[in-house]
């Protein structure tokens, strides 16, 4: 059983998209869950996005993290 999920937010050309993956404690693979089928025009309606397709996690505690890209890096 996972101990929380971790959703990634990047900010990329096309716009905003998102993928979750499930930690748990001791172990160094984390488990897929779920990724935006588009990009989003902002960052909200990403976190939207991946808080509805999510939802039936229930109560595992989320950890967001976000990366933009500027002119080819990452910040």
């Amino acid at each position: 059983m996972s101990d929380w999920v971790e959703i990634k937010l990047e900010h990329q050309v096309g716009g905003w998209v998102w993928f979750a993956v499930s930690i748990t404690a001791g172990s160094s693979v984390p488990l897929v869950l779920g990724q935006s089928h588009e990009a989003f025009p902002t960052e909200d309606a990403a976190r939207d996005d991946a808080s509805k397709s999510l939802k039936e996690l229930g109560g595992l505690p989320v950890r967001w993290i976000k990366q933009v890209r500027h002119n080819g890096c990452w910040m």
